[in-house]
Parts: C-alpha cells; sequence; structure tokens
C-alpha cells in the first residue's frame, strides 16, 4: 500500500491530533502511535504550518479501511437511518417532546434542534386538544387494528390513518392507559395501551 495519501486528509489527521492534544487526550494520541516529543511538536503547529503541510509531497499518516469493520458498520448506520426517518415522521405527525423521550429517549435539545431542521419550529405546539367523540372511536379502531406493531411504527401509522395530531393521540392513550391501570386491566393489555418497544 502506498504510504503517500491526500494532502488534505494528512491535514485533518492533524488537525484531529491537535484537537485531542487541547482536550487533554494523550493515551488516544499514544495509541495513535505519537511519542511526546512528537505529541508537542504537533500542538505547536500553526494554521500556517497545517497549509504548508499540503504543499509538501511527503506524509507521515497511513490510512486504510477495515472491510471486516466495514461489513459490520453498513446494517448500523443503515439502522441508524431507519430510526432516524422514523423520528422525523413522529415529529411531522405532531408528536410532542414527552412522546418523544418516551418512545425514542430523545431530550430536549435534540428535539428542538430536530424540529428546526424539519422546518417545525423549536418547539410543539402546546397542550394537545381534548378528542370529540367521533375521533376517539376512530382512534380506538385504528389503535385496536394496529396491535402488534413495535412502538414507532405504530404511532406512524395511526398519525398517517387517522390525520389526528399525534400529540393528541398519545393523551388519549395515556388517559386510556390510566383508566385501564385504574380499573384493574391485566397487565398484558396495559402494555398494549402503550405500544410496545421500537
Amino acid at each position: 500500500m502506498t504510504k503517500t495519501i491526500h494532502a488534505e486528509l494528512t491535514c485533518i489527521v492533524f488537525r484531529y491530533a491537535i484537537q485531542m492534544v487541547h482536550d487533554g487526550a494523550h493515551d488516544e494520541l499514544a495509541s495513535l502511535g505519537l511519542t511526546e516529543n512528537s505529541i508537542r511538536w504537533i500542538a505547536s503547529l500553526t494554521e500556517a504550518d497545517l497549509q504548508r503541510l499540503k504543499e509538501i509531497r511527503f506524509s507521515a499518516v497511513e490510512a486504510w479501511f477495515d472491510e471486516e469493520a466495514l461489513k459490520r458498520l453498513q446494517p448500523l448506520l443503515e439502522g441508524r437511518k431507519r430510526e432516524e426517518d422514523e423520528e422525523n415522521e413522529l415529529l411531522r405527525l405532531g408528536a410532542h417532546l414527552s412522546m418523544m423521550r418516551h418512545l425514542c429517549g430523545m431530550g430536549g435539545a435534540e428535539y428542538a434542534k430536530r424540529r428546526r431542521y424539519l422546518g417545525l419550529g423549536d418547539t410543539g405546539a402546546g397542550r394537545p386538544m381534548a378528542l370529540n367523540e367521533e375521533q376517539q372511536q376512530r382512534l380506538w379502531r385504528v389503535w385496536q387494528d394496529s396491535a402488534g406493531q413495535p412502538g414507532k411504527a405504530r404511532y406512524i401509522a395511526i398519525g398517517r390513518c387517522t390525520g389526528i395530531h399525534l400529540g393528541c393521540v398519545w393523551s388519549q392513550i395515556q388517559q386510556w392507559e390510566n383508566a385501564s391501570a385504574g380499573s384493574g386491566v391485566g397487565a398484558a393489555e396495559s402494555d398494549g395501551l402503550n405500544g410496545g418497544g421500537t
């Protein structure tokens, strides 16, 4: 394998090393094969020095891909993309923060950031409106028909099918769940109301 790599990649690696020096990550730097002398020298490099590196046709950095690791990485990355797509769809359908926290483990900062990215504003629409009787009946039918689907997929299907804001859906489901728990309904049915896992 050639030891000469693209100048831009060399600068990226040097910038990464400089950042680790600033973060005090000396163990990580040592694991990259750097001695204390090399670490001190890299830490002293200026932006002008990094630009000069691009002009020198010499590299002290080697890079390669681990094919077996790539095979393991691909499904992990694809799985995370599917999760993000589901999360984004929940937000588009009106999921509020408490719902996203419960279903996805999403915190407030990420919730606001993701909503901004999707053009939905920083926060949700406030307290969900109560559903009328016809909406409740429609929601109950769709909820029963969607039993067995994973939690996030189930709520997405409900939002698409009913057109009801997911904040309202979540609020109504929680009311049903609380009422069922208070009337002694079994744990299995209560879990069904909660929508299961992801």
